[in-house]
């Protein structure tokens, strides 16, 4: 059987309970008043299907340069034994630096193949004066929401 990724989703978080996955806010941009910035948290929740056994999994963010953006997380060891060899994971990221504005993608290698991609929108957002904010390196992330970093 040849690997198959069924679905590679973003989202805030991911939980496992009663035989059931919820994935709670789902998103495919992320926004921010300056750059460049730092997403806390996110999750990626992905179902694949390949041959039963274990097989090694890994994960490369990438800009539209195909530059890495964070470096190549360590790769993981996931076991399918089921006969369909279907299996479902969640990747959970913390501090995903962010540069500038543009298109990003998440890239999902099994056995050191690429087996898919996702693509994500980073977009500057305008501040509520009418007016995007300077950018301003070192002052770390702004979202909406969130108050200001202090001076």
């Amino acid at each position: 059987m040849s690997a198959r990724l069924h679905y590679m989703i973003l989202c805030d978080a991911v939980v496992f309970s009663q035989g059931k996955f919820t994935y709670y806010g789902v998103f495919d941009r992320i926004q921010a008043t300056r750059f460049p910035c730092v997403h806390q948290t996110l999750s990626i929740a992905v179902q694949l299907s390949c041959d039963p056994g274990p097989h090694v999994l890994s994960l490369r963010a990438v800009d539209s340069g195909g530059a890495e953006v964070i470096p190549t997380l360590p790769p993981v060891t996931i076991e399918t034994n089921h006969p369909p060899g279907m299996t479902t994971t969640s990747i959970t990221l913390q501090g995903l630096p962010l540069r500038r504005p543009g298109i990003y993608s998440f890239q999902l290698y099994l056995d050191e193949a690429l087996l898919g991609a996702r693509d994500f929108f980073v977009e500057k957002i305008v501040g509520q004066e009418g007016q995007a904010p300077p950018d301003k390196p070192g002052e770390g992330p702004t979202w909406p929401g969130e108050a200001p970093p202090s001076p």
